[in-house]
């Protein structure tokens, strides 16, 4: 379970990343 917990946050930490790249080359 913890595992599963880990690997999402970390997925959630790298979605957020590539966002706010999209964003910076957006603006």
């Amino acid at each position: 379970i913890m595992d599963r917990i880990v690997h999402s946050s970390i997925r959630i930490e790298l979605q957020g990343e590539s966002v706010r790249k999209k964003m910076y080359k957006k603006t």
